[in-house]
């Protein structure tokens, strides 16, 4: 894992790659599976999450207010298939309260 796709674009409304059918029958399973399913998704599409310098800035803001709030990997994962329009934003919430929740 050696490449980085990094995606700073602004978001954009255009068709995700999978329904919500789709997205909503992973969103009912376990966490481990959400989780499976995420890192495959992201990985055939070689997708890695990146945080951008005002991620960075954001995250040493949070951690100096203590309002410490750190994302692990399959919900930054989770961000980067919303960036890359693997996702729709309704795709990504739903996935990742699912993920939360179990």
């Amino acid at each position: 894992m050696s490449a980085a796709t990094h995606f700073t674009a602004p978001l954009q409304s255009s068709p995700a790659m999978f329904t919500d059918e789709q997205v909503k029958c992973i969103a009912n399973t376990d966490s481990q599976t959400i989780a499976a399913w995420v890192r495959s998704a992201a990985g055939q599409r070689h997708i890695m999450y990146t945080p951008s310098i005002l991620r960075k800035f954001a995250e040493a803001a949070s951690r100096l207010s203590d309002a410490d709030v750190e994302l692990d990997e399959i919900e930054h994962l989770l961000i980067a298939l919303r960036r890359a329009h693997v996702l729709t934003q309704r795709q990504r919430t739903m996935l990742q309260a699912a993920y939360l929740q179990r």
